[in-house]
């Protein structure tokens, strides 16, 4: 849903909107879909050693098990190792799910937040924006993660 605000308020897709606005500016290696010309740079995920079909599904508890205390809310479909290791999900431009980066470019993301709204001399937020973040949105059990 992230991704269709994104477009609908700046006509650009996620992925290039982090790219020019975010990720260009800080000189962080960090994609939202990935291009190309970077697939020989992902390590796959593989599946645990005790996934008897070899593709393990990630999903939140309550998809598995209904414990009488979840709502109605629909957790999805679970994510296999074999769709996130996917070109099309490598493709997909989901802000919370399909970012391509390494340590050094998540920590150059991240530290804007850490500082006020500025990294690498580069201010992206207010501090005032910045609050938000550090402030607790949500306390109790998760309706769908059941957490």
């Amino acid at each position: 849903m992230l991704g269709e605000v994104i477009r609908r308020i700046t006509g650009r897709p996620a992925g290039a909107f982090f790219a020019g606005e975010v990720a260009g500016p800080l000189g962080a290696d960090f994609h939202i879909g990935l291009p190309v010309e970077h697939d020989h740079r992902v390590a796959l995920l593989l599946a645990p050693p005790s996934s008897p079909s070899g593709d393990w599904v990630a999903s939140p508890a309550s998809a598995a098990q209904d414990t009488g205390t979840r709502s109605d809310a629909d957790p999805g479909p679970g994510i296999r190792v074999s769709d996130a290791n996917s070109l099309a999900w490598r493709r997909a431009q989901i802000p919370a799910a399909a970012g391509f980066g390494n340590a050094r470019s998540v920590a150059a993301v991240q530290s804007v937040l850490a500082g006020g709204g500025t990294a690498r001399g580069v201010r992206l937020l207010s501090a005032a924006g910045c609050e938000p973040a550090r402030q607790e949105q949500y306390r109790g059990v998760d309706q769908v993660l059941g957490t």
